[in-house]
């Protein structure tokens, strides 16, 4: 049996971050940020695909599961968790339900990880996105947290 993992890189350095995918013998990275951009160059699109593939980790995004800047600082912070879920349930989840059947076929057979910035789940979609997958799969969720710069030797 396997799980729906979740990662963010809030914090968190590179190699720490791709050390613990290895760990976890995650096959595929699955970026669900609306727009796969970050202050952190080695974090963009193209500078963590090319760090992944060294590793030998497939790399995909999916910014249709992600949120608009507009939406995201509006609820920034945990303000009203209960109605972002709701938003996020009815604006993604409900209109891409054939990706996510697709996905919950690809999560079944490949270790995969969702991905995002935050470090806390919690304040994050990719932990709703991960509850959805988990109720098509039967899998549960692992939220995966990689060693900030703070927590490293």
């Amino acid at each position: 049996m396997g799980y729906i993992f979740t990662i963010g890189y809030e914090g968190a350095s590179l190699v720490s971050f791709i050390g613990t995918l290895e760990r976890e013998g995650i096959a595929t990275l699955l970026d669900v940020r609306r727009d796969p951009w970050s202050r952190r160059p080695e974090f963009r699109k193209r500078g963590l695909e090319e760090a992944l593939a060294v590793a030998g980790i497939a790399y995909r995004n999916e910014p249709r599961l992600g949120v608009p800047r507009d939406i995201r600082e509006r609820f920034r912070d945990g303000a009203a968790p209960e109605i972002f879920a709701a938003w996020y349930a009815a604006e993604v989840l409900a209109k891409n339900t054939d990706l996510l059947r697709e996905l919950s076929e690809s999560v079944k057979s490949t270790p995969t990880a969702l991905l995002c910035y935050e470090a806390d789940p919690a304040r994050c979609h990719r932990a709703l996105l991960a509850l959805e997958l988990a109720r098509l799969t039967g899998l549960p969720v692992r939220h995966l947290a990689p060693a900030t710069a703070a927590e490293q030797p």
